[in-house]
C-alpha cells in the first residue's frame, strides 16, 4: 500500500476517481491558464513561469481550443 506523502497535494473531496489522462489534462489547462493571466498575457513569460517551451505553450493552447 502507497504511504501518504508530504508533497502530494490532495484530490478534492467529492471527486471521482477515472483515468488518469483527462485529470491531467484538467490540471494542466488550468495551471496554464493561471500563468497567462499572471504574465499579463504574455506568452514567452507564462511558458517560463510553467517551464515550457513557447512551442509547447502554444501546442497546449491550441488544444485547450
Amino acid at each position: 500500500m502507497l504511504q501518504p506523502r508530504a508533497d502530494v497535494v490532495p484530490v478534492a473531496a467529492g471527486m471521482p476517481v477515472g483515468p488518469l489522462g483527462p485529470a491531467v489534462d484538467l490540471f494542466e489547462a488550468g495551471l496554464i491558464e493561471c500563468a497567462f493571466r499572471e504574465a499579463g498575457s504574455s506568452k514567452p513569460h507564462a511558458a517560463a513561469a510553467v517551464d515550457i517551451s513557447e512551442r509547447t505553450l502554444w501546442y497546449k493552447l491550441k488544444k485547450l481550443d
